[in-house]
This record gives C-alpha cells, structure tokens and sequence, in this order.
C-alpha cells in the first residue's frame, strides 16, 4: 500500500489541492516527510519481501533461520553506510533517488539518527520475536551440519549414532 501511494504522489498532492486539503497537502509534499515517507516504502518493500521468503512449501527452520539472520546481517550493513559521515542510503533506493545533491544530505541529519534508531529497534524486535533462533542448540547444528556438529556436545543417546553418521563418507555426498 505505501509502494502504492508513494508511485501516486502527484495524483494525490492534485487531489488534496482539488479538494481544497491545503494542510494536508503541506504535509504530504513537505521536502523531509518525503524523505522519510520513501524510506518507509523502502524498508516495507524489504520486509514484505522477507516474509515472501518466510512462506511456502519449501520452507523449513533452517531455510527461515538463514533468511532471517541474513536479514538482520543486511540491517548491520545499512546502519554502518547510513552512519558514515556523509551518509550512503543506496540500500534504499527511493530514498537514495531523491537525494540528488550536498544539500539535501544537509537536510537528511535528522532522517540518519531516525533511520538507525528505527533500524535498531527493527533488530531488537527481530530478537524479542525469534529469541530462540540465535542460540545455536545441539539439534539445529546437528540438523544443519550433521558432519561437523560436536559430539560431545550431544546428548549420550546421539554421540554413537552421530560418529557414525560423521564417518559415513556415502552420507557426505548425498548431504552435499
């Protein structure tokens, strides 16, 4: 819906005029509400496209605990280019389009700390909503990587079976 919007910005901004919403119009075609209206676009893209990846038949615990950490690994990278001195929002293209010129990053002060505050509270949300993924317990190591899991980490009843699995050279190819 935001993507949406924001692609008919200049049909609504003709439609508030129209209908005389001055004030609203102000607002919506305001220079930094702009800024931080295509952020939100941008970063709602991501997530919805995260949770694409989170759906489907082919979906399992490791394929969603790999999307998710690689997700919250893209959010470190975006808050270190967004902090840089002059900050670098390509990780954000429709905000990253409209900012053309040494002027507008001027202006963007304010939109980094709100992006990287709202970007940490994104991964602090990831954390409360996923607490269990982050821990790396014996059985998502030995499910994922059977051939390297440790075995003296596992419990008695799967240390044999596990050094058998580890030297079953038949097993490591059909695993890879």
């Amino acid at each position: 819906m935001f993507e949406r919007l924001y692609k008919l910005k200049s049909e609504v901004e003709i439609m508030l005029l129209q209908l005389g919403k001055d004030n609203i119009r102000e607002s919506f075609t305001n220079e930094k509400l702009t800024f931080y209206f295509a952020y939100l676009v941008d970063i709602f893209e991501t997530i919805n496209n995260l949770n694409l990846k989170l759906q489907g038949k082919n979906t399992n615990i490791i394929t969603t605990k790999n999307s998710i950490n690689s997700f919250l690994e893209k959010i470190q990278l975006w808050k270190r280019r967004v902090n840089k001195e002059t900050p670098n929002f390509s990780c954000f293209h429709r905000l990253n389009e409209l900012i053309s010129d040494e002027e507008e990053y001027i202006c963007l002060v304010g939109l980094k700390s709100i992006v990287i505050e709202h970007l940490d509270c994104l991964t602090d949300e990831f954390m409360r909503y996923f607490p269990n993924f982050f821990n790396e317990s014996w059985k998502y190591k030995l499910i994922s990587c059977p051939f390297s899991a440790n075995v003296d980490t596992l419990p008695d009843t799967f240390q044999e079976q596990a050094i058998e699995l580890k030297n079953d050279s038949r097993a490591k190819i059909d695993f890879n």
